[in-house]
């Protein structure tokens, strides 16, 4: 695992892309390997610098952009129900060819053994209302959509999106919940 930090990251993807190059092939899936993440709300900053004049707080430490380069994929197709295992060889690497076939046939190693199930540590199903931990009141919603009015009005926004994160305590793996 490799973590880039850099000033400008959409600078540093354009520069990776020009790098990193996945040839179209017809007979592949039009997406079959490059990078896969997210941008949060806060990439904006990076585009429109005059939107984001006030740095907001991070409350829990995630990141604007996480991207991940996805050199090895398994895609299944629903419709002919086939499962197509792909790698990534680098030219410039020794070996390249041999080198994916091996990763290839350990992928397929991998989707033939068995694994146990895992250990349900899921939530109680009797979770309500109150169990969710809200960062924003009832006043201070309501008093946030009164100054989104009034900024409508005054013709500072046309349009705005009110949000609140929820939480709620989980014990189970993560990916469970996926």
């Amino acid at each position: 695992i490799e973590s880039v930090t850099h000033e400008n990251p959409l600078q540093w993807i354009e520069e990776f892309k020009a790098r990193y190059n996945v040839p179209d092939v017809e007979e592949l899936p039009r997406f079959n390997g490059g990078l896969v993440g997210y941008f949060g709300y806060e990439t904006i900053g990076y585009i429109e610098p005059r939107v984001c004049k006030k740095v907001k707080p991070d409350e829990i430490g995630a990141p604007d952009i996480l991207l991940m380069v996805s050199e090895e994929l398994l895609v299944f197709d629903n419709l002919s129900g086939k499962l197509l295992l792909l790698t990534h060889a680098n030219p410039q690497e020794e070996n390249a060819y041999e080198n994916a076939q091996n990763r290839l046939a350990e992928l397929a190693k991998k989707l033939r053994e068995t694994s146990a199930k895992p250990q349900s540590h899921a939530t109680p199903k009797n979770v309500n209302e109150e169990h969710f931990v809200s960062g924003f009141t009832q006043d201070g919603y309501e008093n946030a959509v009164r100054k989104a009015k009034e900024y409508i009005t005054n013709g500072d926004i046309m349009q705005v999106v009110l949000s609140q994160r929820m939480t709620i305590p989980y014990s189970a793996e993560p990916l469970n919940l996926y």
